[in-house]
C-alpha cells in the first residue's frame, strides 16, 4: 500500500487474490478487503487451503471448498461498492477445471445476486 501511495496515480491498485492470500498463508481474505478496499481494481475469485509446511505453498481447490469465506467476501466487496467483475481462477487442466469453473461461476453468481 505504501508503494501504491507513493507512485499517487489513481490508475495503480491491487489485483486482489483471495486464493493466493490463503495459499501463501499470509492472511484472511474477508479481513485483507478492509485494508485494501481503497486500491481493489480487479479480483481473482480462487480458493484453497493454508500451507501446513512453511516451506511450501497450500493446497489449491475448487470455490467453496476451501477456507476463503465467499459469502463474506462477496458482502465485503459489495459494501465497498465493487463493481468490476470477479475472474475465477482454477490452476488444473483438463475437464476437471472446466467442471470447477462452471461449478465456480454457478456459485458465485448466487452469491453476487
Amino acid at each position: 500500500m505504501r508503494a501504491i501511495r507513493d507512485v499517487g496515480l489513481d490508475n495503480v491498485g491491487v489485483n486482489f487474490d483471495a486464493g493466493n492470500l490463503i495459499l501463501y498463508g499470509k492472511a484472511n481474505p474477508v479481513d485483507a478487503v478492509d485494508v485494501l478496499a481503497p486500491y481493489i481494481q480487479g479480483v481473482h475469485a480462487k480458493d484453497g487451503l493454508y500451507p501446513t509446511d512453511p516451506a511450501q505453498l497450500g493446497k489449491e481447490v475448487p470455490i467453496g471448498e476451501g477456507m476463503v469465506d465467499f459469502p463474506a467476501l462477496i458482502g465485503k466487496l459489495k459494501k465497498i461498492g465493487y463493481r468490476n467483475p470477479l475472474t475465477i481462477e482454477r490452476e488444473i487442466g483438463g475437464e476437471k477445471q472446466t467442471a470447477d469453473i462452471l461449478a465456480a461461476k454457478a456459485y458465485l453468481e448466487k452469491l453476487v445476486g
